[in-house]
């Protein structure tokens, strides 16, 4: 073989010596980075809107819901959302929940509730309501 040929292997052997630690090294990485981006059970869920006030008109309001876990992360996987409505004085309107959404229409002239939603996982839950206040006409101080 010639010097030329034998040179130019002996440099393929080499740049791949040099570049095996390296990828070893990325490959390590990798591993660690999906490790630090595992998310928990709920530890929190975000209502919005974080309040309800609706005047006379009584138009319906959308609401969404996001489960976090305890470090802040978005908790998206197997999650189910269960909503609910409670109010004291009477029945306010309807709630058609569709997961991790829903829709409140009100159905009552006035009255104050709250509207909760509950997300689980199989590895745990959290609860979180918002208040609903129905009935406030454009006059301060009416209903």
């Amino acid at each position: 073989m010639k010097a030329v040929q034998w040179a130019g292997i002996i440099a393929v052997i080499l740049l791949l010596l040099l570049l095996i630690p390296f990828s070893v090294a990325i490959v390590r990485m990798g591993s660690r980075l999906g490790r630090s981006y595992a998310v928990g059970p709920p530890a929190r869920v975000e209502i919005s809107p974080g309040q309800i006030t609706i005047g006379t008109d009584k138009s319906p309001v959308q609401l969404s819901a996001q489960a976090y876990d305890s470090k802040g992360k978005m908790v998206t996987k197997d999650v189910i959302y269960e909503w609910g409505l409670s109010s004291l004085t009477n029945t306010l309107g309807d709630l058609v929940p569709n997961n991790q959404l829903a829709t409140f229409t009100p159905t009552a002239s006035s009255g104050q509730g709250t509207i909760w939603v509950k997300a689980s996982t199989a590895g745990g839950q959290a609860i979180s309501s918002v208040e609903v206040i129905v009935g406030i006409s454009s006059s301060p101080g009416t209903f």
